[in-house]
């Protein structure tokens, strides 16, 4: 963080954050295709995002002599992550119908817009070095053009589409700071 002014400053956001896919979610979702009967097993990669955003804030102190300062802070900029890979397979115990295995690997998604609000509360150690509570909201919606044959089983007719995504997270942090 670098103060431009007494209460006014500039950020840059340089990192990564990995998440964990739902598996029951997946789980769930693949059930409502068979019965309560089947056994459904998923393992999934988790997203990884890399991320570059730099940012403004603004302290508002509590009161003119109060270490406490209540931080708004919005940035924007760009971040790069891949479609984590998944598999599933499922079977019907005692039965020797039916059963099924998916494998799904990584996706390489394009550099996309991405941004990020926060508020924080922060207690002033010194002129420049403080420990906060933050609250953090992170978006981004990158997309991907694809090709597929429109006239499958036949493969006369390539017709493309583009699927989008949309990652968003929310995050409590505590931890500490220094201004330049």
């Amino acid at each position: 963080m670098y103060q431009l002014k007494k209460s006014l400053g500039v950020s840059l956001i340089i990192g990564g954050s990995i998440n964990k896919q739902d598996e029951e979610y997946l789980r769930n979702e693949i059930k409502k295709h068979g019965s309560d009967q089947m056994i459904v097993n998923v393992n999934s990669d988790n997203w990884k995002v890399f991320k570059v955003m730099p940012g403004v804030y603004y302290s508002i102190p509590f009161s003119s002599a109060s270490r406490w300062e209540l931080t708004p802070m919005i940035s924007m900029g760009f971040c790069k992550t891949k479609v984590p890979g998944f598999s599933y397979s499922y079977y019907y115990p005692g039965l020797s119908g039916p059963a099924s295995a998916f494998s799904k690997g990584k996706e390489n998604l394009p550099v996309t817009f991405c941004y990020s609000a926060s508020l924080a509360i922060n207690y002033q150690l010194s002129r420049r070095l403080f420990v906060l509570a933050n609250a953090n909201y992170f978006g981004a919606s990158p997309s991907q053009e694809y090709n597929y044959y429109a006239d499958w089983p036949q493969t006369t007719e390539l017709a493309s589409a583009k699927k989008h995504y949309s990652l968003a997270s929310a995050n409590l942090k505590i931890g500490a700071g220094i201004r330049f």
